[in-house]
């Protein structure tokens, strides 16, 4: 999954603080599918906020797909 990658690539980089230290960064991705016959976007953009808050909850730097309603 491409969203994996980047989630991946964003927790390799050691990002310099400016102060000789460096960060590490993590981030949460949530996504949802759009365009399908039940799913408007704002539904898709409410799902994927969903995703976000559930990858958030159960670990952080993960990716969570939507589940379909």
């Amino acid at each position: 999954m491409a969203f994996d990658r980047v989630r991946r690539e964003i927790s390799q980089r050691n990002i310099p603080d400016g102060k000789g230290a460096f960060l590490n960064v993590t981030v949460s991705i949530g996504v949802a599918p759009v365009g399908s016959i039940d799913l408007s976007m704002d539904n898709a953009v409410k799902n994927a906020d969903q995703a976000l808050y559930e990858a958030k909850e159960t670990g952080r730097n993960q990716v969570i797909c939507a589940k379909a309603h």
